[in-house]
């Protein structure tokens, strides 16, 4: 496996942010953040995604749903980027409300917010590249 740091952010807490890319064998990526003063948090905001051809799917996302610091949109971003890197068209997945922490209403605010395209009738989410090109 391959690992490197992308970025160092700032989340909405003010703490700073470490945003690591471990790539793994058979087209896995995982992408998590790391507090640089808390030493805690690393296994709670993460995303896992898979390669497939020029797209990436999100296997699963997580990250501290209830704190709102920013540190979701910071791991979608993340994402955007190494797919950018990569050449990858398009990102997409599932929204999977998970009740104790996110409700679906919370989700797609979230997805929106990051520019996803979401259909309603499959829950699936969508970003493509080609769309947001400058």
């Amino acid at each position: 496996s391959n690992e490197y740091i992308q970025n160092i952010e700032k989340n909405k807490d003010g703490d700073v942010i470490i945003v690591v890319i471990k790539e793994i064998q058979n087209n896995n990526v995982y992408i998590y953040l790391r507090s640089k003063y808390k030493s805690d948090n690393s296994g709670f905001n993460y995303i896992n995604a898979v390669i497939y051809g020029d797209t990436i799917k999100i296997a699963y996302i997580s990250s501290d749903k209830n704190k709102r610091n920013g540190n979701g949109t910071l791991l979608l971003d993340a994402l955007k980027e190494y797919s950018k890197k990569k050449g990858i068209k398009k990102i997409y997945g599932e929204m999977v409300p998970n009740l104790n922490f996110i409700s679906y209403e919370g989700l797609r605010t979230f997805y929106k917010k990051n520019e996803f395209v979401i259909y309603e009738n499959s829950n699936q989410i969508e970003y493509n590249f080609d769309f947001f090109e400058e």
